[in-house]
């Protein structure tokens, strides 16, 4: 967790804790500054590494209207006047942005206003990652939580709109974020959380040739310092407060054992020990089409998958939320071998989510690995019941 105050950019994915601001066409960056004394905002110039240009920058800037300060946090824009020694007096509209940023990327609304939690989520390519990062975040599924009485709620500052379940994190790509806000029934903001999707590519075995896997040493090295940015910074940040590691419920046959590739490269890049780990298995409504495997031989499809298993409308009534959950995760840790081979650690659940064909315009993957994991984070209470941990 990141305490209130401090980002992680969601680009660069460099820390920092200043206000700063930015306006494109004239390259002016400022932060901005806010006294508890006086009450009030102040904003001075601020040129990232020009410590020269930053001390005489040329010109001034005056806040034209302050921000609320009843605000939360920082403002996502502020409007201001730039004024030179000569007379010339222009008008910017700046923007709450990274200061480490090359390309000074605007950060989300309310971004920092509260502790911030990371999830990272990880798996090979084609697995379903950005599909359900899509589904879980949006609105009209989120409203599902609200219409069942959970006692906190889940704000999508940022949602990147309906996405066909085909389309994936693009090769090169360094992932997608998705932030949300969790508040109570008073409205009151409690956390941040930043979803982290990292491309597939990053999980593929690294024994391949590039003809092979499609990439260059380059861009796997690339993918590395991306994956490394979010995983360790220090005392400051010591990586993501959970995993999610995200697998089609279907073996494939050109994809032998990828989530054994996907969880070992993981694991290779990063200290998993005491984070929580959910494995999401995706498309499990394949899994139901399958007859039902010999009850002797374990490692074949449990009966207990079928249609029955996930009636539509009843995932979000509190009273069968942790049986939801505990069958789910008895399914996962029989069905898949990853599943086995993390079955009994501290914190890991398995899920079991339905393909994201879109139902009325909308993907509506479940949310119930979203749900445990932020309350697993402490930060999402269940109504009259606490989620079983295995």
């Amino acid at each position: 967790m990141l305490k209130a105050g401090t980002c992680i950019c969601p680009k660069c994915g460099k820390i920092f804790e200043m206000a700063y601001y930015y306006n494109a066409p004239s390259a002016t960056g400022a932060v901005l500054h806010y006294s508890d004394k006086h009450k009030g905002y102040w904003i001075e110039p601020y040129f990232p590494g020009n410590p020269r240009r930053t001390a005489d920058p040329g010109f001034s800037l005056r806040i034209i209207s302050g921000p609320s300060p009843e605000a939360e946090g920082m403002p996502h824009s502020i409007r201001v006047l730039r004024a030179g020694p000569d007379g010339s007096r222009q008008e910017l509209m700046m923007k709450h942005s990274c200061p480490e940023c090359a390309t000074n990327t605007v950060l989300y609304k309310n971004y920092g206003a509260f502790p911030l939690y990371v999830i990272a989520l990880a798996g090979l390519t084609e697995t379903g990652k950005s599909a359900w990062l899509t589904a879980i975040s949006n609105p009209s599924n989120l409203a599902r939580l609200s219409d069942a009485g959970f006692p906190c709620r889940i704000e999508p500052a940022s949602f990147h709109g309906s996405r066909s379940p085909a389309e994936s994190t693009a090769a090169g790509s360094l992932g997608k974020t998705t932030y949300l806000i969790i508040r109570d029934r008073d409205n009151r903001g409690l956390a941040g959380v930043l979803l982290r999707d990292f491309s597939g590519e990053l999980f593929a075995p690294s024994d391949r040739s590039p003809s092979e896997t499609g990439r260059s040493d380059g861009l796997w090295q690339e993918y590395s310092d991306d994956w490394a940015l979010f995983a360790r910074q220090g005392s400051q940040y010591s990586g993501p407060d959970l995993f999610f590691i995200v697998d089609n419920a279907m073996r494939q046959d050109n994809k032998s054992d990828q989530e054994t590739a996907a969880f070992n490269a993981l694991r290779s890049n990063t200290d998993l020990a005491g984070r929580p780990i959910g494995l999401i298995l995706t498309h499990v409504d394949q899994l139901m089409e399958q007859e039902p495997a010999d009850p002797a031989d374990p490692t074949g499809c449990v009966p207990l998958i079928s249609r029955r298993t996930f009636p539509q409308g009843t995932g979000y009534r509190p009273s069968q939320m942790n049986a939801r959950l505990a069958l789910e995760h008895y399914l996962v840790t029989r069905t898949h071998s990853l599943g086995r081979y993390l079955d009994g650690q501290t914190g890991f659940r398995g899920f079991m989510v339905k393909s994201c064909e879109k139902e009325g315009g909308i993907q509506n993957f479940d949310l119930d690995p979203l749900v445990w994991a932020l309350n697993t984070l402490g930060i999402f209470p269940l109504p009259d019941t606490q989620t079983d941990q295995a």
